[in-house]
């Protein structure tokens, strides 16, 4: 190869490297053809959903991203709990929050004292149900336990959760509802803090009435609702909260 040659070989090779040459489909920060990597991540904070702060619901956009919108370098994700987030998730301690502080899918799990279970009872005489977190109560007064941690509740209040109350009728007997007044009734305490719209973890609490007797029952089991409507002639009034 003559001197001419490996001169205009090396202005050829400069060019094309200069240019991206012909596999310049992705930056080193996942960005694509007609797009900079600022203009990705503009991108990427409008449409991921919030979780750093407290109480925030993670409605997550996973398995929205296409292959062009990943790579495999510190700008990707990894596979790990951070993909179904939206975000990049740094695993620290679980805390009491109601968040998935660890990453493992789970929010506030192991933690003694968080959430806590709330019993159901039925007084047979009074045709009277009882939710309650102390199972002496759930066990006495006439009342027989029907399931025990019927559901769970958060002992203290945190951002995005609001207190259920119990409070008490004319008749005597309870109904749980998430008025700061109980509707004018007599106010008993708070039985656990709830979510008012549902939340990874939760589950919807329906509430039913049965008019001849004057008793609300609250269940989690959806095939209970129709029971409870075809052999007791309970009616439905909807979904009273989200439990956990």
């Amino acid at each position: 190869m003559t001197r001419r040659s490996i001169v205009l070989l090396i202005t050829v090779l400069a060019s094309a490297c200069a240019s991206g040459g012909p596999g310049a489909g992705f930056s080193p920060a996942g960005s694509v053809n007609g797009e900079t990597t600022e203009q990705l991540e503009d991108d990427h904070e409008t449409d991921s959903n919030t979780t750093g702060e407290p109480g925030t619901v993670d409605d997550s956009d996973a398995g929205t991203d296409t292959a062009d919108d990943t790579t495999d370098d510190a700008a990707s994700t990894d596979g790990s709990q951070a993909d179904s987030m939206g975000d990049d998730c740094v695993p620290v301690d679980e805390t009491c929050n109601v968040l998935d502080d660890d990453c493992d899918g789970a929010r506030d799990e192991g933690l003694d004292g968080c959430l806590v279970g709330v019993h159901r009872s039925f007084n047979l005489d009074n045709v009277e149900h009882l939710y309650t977190t102390s199972l002496a109560e759930a066990t006495s007064g006439g009342f027989a336990l029907e399931a025990e941690d019927y559901f769970r509740v958060y002992a203290d209040p945190h951002p995005g959760l609001v207190a259920l109350n119990r409070c008490i009728k004319a008749n005597g007997k309870s109904v749980y509802n998430q008025n700061p007044n109980c509707g004018g009734l007599m106010f008993a305490g708070v039985l656990g803090y709830v979510s008012e719209d549902e939340v990874p973890g939760s589950h919807p609490l329906h509430r039913l009435y049965l008019l001849r007797h004057a008793d609300h029952v609250y269940v989690t089991d959806e095939a209970e609702i129709q029971t409870a409507m075809d052999g007791f002639g309970y009616t439905y009034e909807g979904i009273a909260a989200y439990v956990f």
